[in-house]
């Protein structure tokens, strides 16, 4: 994924958009974007880590999205999708995101 992400093509990916997934993805973009400090942010994800609660694939949500970016530091990634400007981008745990994926991505090529 880096790789491509890194050249600039960004990642179709198929997922299941669940309601669990969206409440975590949005809480924890708000949370990082109010974090200042890279420190304390990784210090607030290794938490997160540990109470983590299991997502749960719905397969009546099936969806896709784009992975437009990461964070190889904080296991993190950037994804974007069309439903407004809410969903530009928001940010998941790499482990989060495995647990609501439908195992195929697509690279948009140039």
């Amino acid at each position: 994924m880096a790789k491509y992400i890194d050249c600039g093509q960004p990642i179709i990916w198929s997922m299941y958009s669940t309601e669990d997934n969206n409440q975590l993805a949005d809480a924890r973009t708000r949370t990082r974007g109010a974090a200042t400090d890279a420190a304390a942010w990784k210090k607030t994800l290794a938490e997160s880590r540990k109470g983590q609660k299991p997502l749960k694939p719905e397969r009546e949500k099936g969806h896709v999205c784009m992975i437009i970016g990461y964070n190889k530091e904080t296991g993190e990634i950037a994804v974007s999708d069309s439903w407004g400007p809410k969903f530009e981008e928001r940010w998941v745990l790499g482990s989060e995101a495995a647990q609501v994926s439908q195992g195929e991505m697509m690279v948009i090529g140039f």
